[in-house]
């Protein structure tokens, strides 16, 4: 479609920069399985997502532990996780009655729900399960952004949650590791 564009315009060559742009933009619509009707990826665009785009992208990478994700990826799922979570936990609290303590659960007092609010409800106990994959998928992903092991994401669960928190936190809000 280039070298087309290329000998109706009466050149030999394309600006390089606006060639590979439109190739990659090409390429990305043949393989995501579009027209190409959608606006051309811009340079900027491809490091810096909004929270709708970095939503789709953790749901449509749901299993993909390889690769590489942005700061504005990761951080934009997690808002959407703790967004979510809140309004699952409102519906939860005020309309469904509580169907388990998370204290009397085995290490339930390791639990980082139990420290905010003990008694559970189905759409939290289903909430919880339904996100893991996606948001361990993106932490692995930041985590190999910014050269680190995936091992390194156990921290958000051992040895306390909230102690792991503090040390994980700022290697995922560092930027990317060029390689």
């Amino acid at each position: 479609i280039v070298e087309s564009l290329e000998s109706r315009s009466g050149r030999n060559h394309v600006n390089e920069d606006y060639s590979l742009l439109l190739r990659g933009f090409l390429r990305f619509n043949i393989y995501s399985g579009l027209l190409c009707c959608e606006r051309p990826v811009t340079m900027a665009s491809k490091s810096t997502m909004n929270l709708w785009e970095a939503t789709a992208s953790g749901f449509k990478r749901y299993f993909d532990f390889k690769g590489r994700a942005t700061r504005s990826e990761f951080w934009y799922f997690l808002l959407f996780f703790i967004l979510a979570y809140v309004v699952v936990w409102l519906i939860d609290h005020l309309f469904l009655p509580p169907i388990l303590n998370l204290k009397d659960l085995p290490f339930g007092d390791l639990l980082p729900g139990g420290y905010v609010d003990n008694y559970v409800g189905i759409t939290v106990l289903l909430f919880r399960p339904i996100m893991a994959i996606p948001t361990l998928s993106v932490t692995v992903r930041r985590l190999h952004d910014v050269g680190k092991s995936v091992w390194w994401c156990c921290l958000w669960i051992f040895p306390v949650p909230l102690v792991g928190w503090i040390w994980l936190l700022p290697w995922l809000a560092r930027p990317s590791k060029d390689d």
